[in-house]
């Protein structure tokens, strides 16, 4: 067996691999964060590195020498979204616990003051887990193909958790001891995957997650750097695609207590939306994919710096905001929504999707008609293009989630008007316009004033089950309560899928 040795840089992060074995495969054990969101099957072009000042893709890229790989460096300035109502305290340090959200694209944890329910301090990360796929799907895929990939994928999400116990103890200058207890929600595959249990079923009909009901673990069964006897409790799965993180947000937004008609979407990699008819709660999950967090688009990205966050058509020019005030390198999704909407209030983009006759676009933007490998393509800024491939990722996204929440208003024979309230969680939904998202389809066209950002659902839910007992009842007899739909089996789904393509 020839082995070769791999350097990343920025970092100088040495590893040996064995010849055939790709750049990918390398970055992976080293732990080195390369974002492939097709989980390296080489057909979303998202792992690009550089080898000897070319642009190689690492999942393709096979290593039969010795290498020195330069990977685009990757900082946690994204927008994750974190509580920004923290409490200083200035008494001694109380009784300390921890709140997670288990997020696909992101892990954020939260340090809370048990006795008064009070969130103190919060760090966030982008998952590491990415590495392995952007979706659930791939990274079951890599679980279920892979003799280690089980114990990989576990091993990489509670060191991310580690690393961000030690941050929030350094910046508040405590230990790890002085962390009693986690409370953690997140999809059903990150909650399997967290504590290490087969997923299999997970990516098969019927989707029967192994674990149904809330888990109580010790952190150090797990590895967790706390107080080594302290619990770890992990919320209640509501089905196979649904997980614990919107059981959270059904908790938080008080869905079962309210006799109100109303809609919860946490918009992101998984589309969970929830809808109350006043008496019973309907729940379902829509693949909507990474392209509304900036993956599988061309010049797409997570909140980070120089992403565009905001689009805006103004006297005819193209107005960006830029997070970070610095020149424009992406676009994240926020301003993936806004461009769509500006793109058919201009009449640039039909209703179908497609890019409408150039002689038909205003005249001013006529300059902005380009052409990307080949295809015709919108210039947002310098060489940051938006493709006809990426209208389609974003259409698919869209289609996905208005495809779920049709779908269940039908099956609570509620009409989208009839809805008292939209409930929109998430990290992705707390930035985008509700007029863009409503004008894009991918919120139902409703009063805006219905609809309220609640924030890090999944967050705030765990945060309540950490520090009140009762709220951990509630949350379980809540999970008995919800009814599951199953979008793959209701004949309405396709239907609405298939005319949830279509633009408004």
């Amino acid at each position: 067996m020839t082995l070769h040795k791999v350097i990343f840089n920025p970092g100088k992060i040495e590893v040996e691999i064995e010849s055939g074995k790709t750049v990918l495969d390398a970055a992976r054990l080293a732990n080195v964060r390369i974002i492939a969101p097709c989980g390296g099957h080489g057909t979303c072009k998202g792992c690009k590195v550089s080898i000897d000042n070319k642009t190689e893709f690492a999942c393709k890229y096979i290593v039969e020498r010795d290498l020195e790989v330069l990977v685009e460096e990757l900082t946690n300035d994204s927008k994750i979204l974190i509580n920004e109502h923290l409490h200083v305290v200035t008494s001694s340090i109380g009784k300390l616990g921890l709140a997670i959200d288990l997020g696909t694209t992101t892990v954020v944890a939260e340090l809370v003051d048990i006795d008064s329910g009070l969130p103190i301090a919060a760090a966030g990360i982008h998952n590491p887990q990415a590495t392995f796929g952007a979706d659930v799907i791939s990274r079951i895929s890599y679980c279920t193909s892979h003799k280690d990939g089980l114990e990989k994928l576990h091993k990489t999400i509670i060191n991310c958790v580690n690393d961000l116990i030690a941050e929030l103890c350094k910046r508040q200058n405590i230990t790890i001891m002085h962390i009693k207890s986690i409370a953690a929600a997140g999809n059903t595959t990150m909650q399997h995957l967290f504590l290490g249990e087969d997923v299999e079923s997970l990516g098969q009909n019927p989707f029967e997650p192994k674990i149904k009901n809330s888990v109580t673990v010790k952190a150090a069964d797990l590895g967790i750097n706390i107080w080594p006897q302290g619990d770890v409790y992990v919320n209640s799965p509501i089905a196979g695609h649904v997980g614990g993180d919107t059981l959270a947000v059904a908790l938080v937004t008080k869905l079962a207590e309210k006799n109100e008609k109303a809609l919860a979407i946490d918009i992101g990699t998984n589309g969970e939306i929830l809808l109350s008819d006043g008496k019973e709660i309907f729940a379902c999950s829509t693949a909507a994919g990474p392209a509304l967090e900036g993956a599988k688009i061309t010049f797409g990205s997570s909140g980070c710096m120089g992403a565009i966050e905001n689009v805006k058509f103004q006297g005819g020019n193209l107005e960006l905001k830029v997070i970070g005030d610095v020149q424009a390198k992406s676009i994240c999704g926020s301003g993936l929504i806004d461009l769509l909407a500006c793109l058919l209030d201009a009449g640039i983009m039909t209703n179908t999707g497609k890019f409408a006759k150039v002689e038909n676009w205003p005249e001013i933007l006529q300059h902005r008609n380009c052409k990307y490998d080949n295809h015709q393509a919108f210039n947002i800024f310098k060489n940051i293009v938006f493709t006809q491939k990426d209208i389609r990722e974003a259409q698919l996204a869209i289609a996905a989630i208005k495809a779920g929440f049709t779908t269940l208003c039908k099956q609570a024979s509620i009409d989208i008007a009839q809805l008292d309230k939209i409930y929109v969680a998430g990290a992705f939904g707390n930035y985008i316009d509700p007029k863009s998202a409503i004008r894009s389809g991918l919120l139902p066209k409703i009063d805006i004033n219905k609809i309220e950002f609640i924030g890090n659902g999944s967050l705030n839910g765990a945060r309540a089950v950490l520090v009140n007992p009762q709220e951990r009842i509630k949350a379980e007899m809540l999970a008995d309560k919800i009814k599951y739909v199953e979008l793959a089996s209701d004949m309405n789904f396709m239907t609405a899928y298939s005319e949830g393509m279509f633009f408004p």
